[in-house]
């Protein structure tokens, strides 16, 4: 009998989240003035908050790394740095399909989508940075003020064409209740991504005589 080891159990998971995702957007309904495009804004919405969830989480562990100088604890940050990555840069070109569907052209002068590039380029900045410089402390850091910087730029950000929380003050229970389904379950992928993207033991053991010698 084949025997999957943890990892692959965990991608075997991961996967099949991914389909329960696309089941969500199949399922959910149109809307009257966006009609089926709205399937693609609530998945647009979750991976954006799921990047954050990843960016704040990513900023917690640098901060117990700062203070503790675990080598686990450091692994953690490293995948969720990773994760955030990886998420930004889906987000990012979720943005542009979108924009192009809605608009019939992608929104270059929105306030909202400049951020998407300027947060792009920092994160981008930041994991070159962490890989070239290797030292645990300065990425840990890094990613605190990464987090600090995005939650600032995020909450500051003006607005021209994008709407504001438009499915949080919709009076539809329906599409709220898909939001915040699609949003849970792009964090599950989110953190089951960041424990495959995680050092293995042995890189961690490695690290941990690599900084401590």
């Amino acid at each position: 009998m084949l025997r999957l080891s943890r990892r692959a159990k965990v991608s075997v998971v991961n996967l099949g989240l991914v389909f329960l995702l696309l089941f969500l957007v199949w399922l959910s309904p149109s809307e009257e003035t966006l009609g089926s495009l709205i399937k693609l804004v609530y998945v647009h919405a979750a991976i954006v908050y799921a990047a954050f969830f990843t960016f704040m989480l990513a900023g917690v562990f640098g901060i117990i790394y700062i203070f503790t100088s675990q080598q686990k604890i450091y692994s953690w940050l490293s995948a969720f740095q990773r994760t955030a990555f990886l998420f930004w840069g889906i987000y990012f070109l979720s943005s542009i399909v979108l924009t192009y569907l809605a608009w019939g052209g992608v929104g270059w002068m929105e306030p909202r989508f400049q951020l998407a590039i300027q947060i792009l380029v920092m994160v981008s900045l930041v994991f070159l940075f962490s890989l070239w410089l290797d030292k645990p402390k300065v990425t840990a850091l890094l990613n605190v003020g990464l987090f600090l910087v995005i939650f600032y730029l995020t909450s500051t950000v003006q607005r021209i064409f994008h709407p504001s929380n438009p499915i949080g003050k919709s009076n539809s229970s329906t599409m709220k209740f898909f939001a915040l389904s699609m949003a849970s379950v792009c964090f599950l992928i989110a953190l089951l991504t960041a424990y495959l993207l995680r050092p293995s033991q042995q890189e961690i053991e490695n690290n941990d005589l690599k900084h401590t010698a």
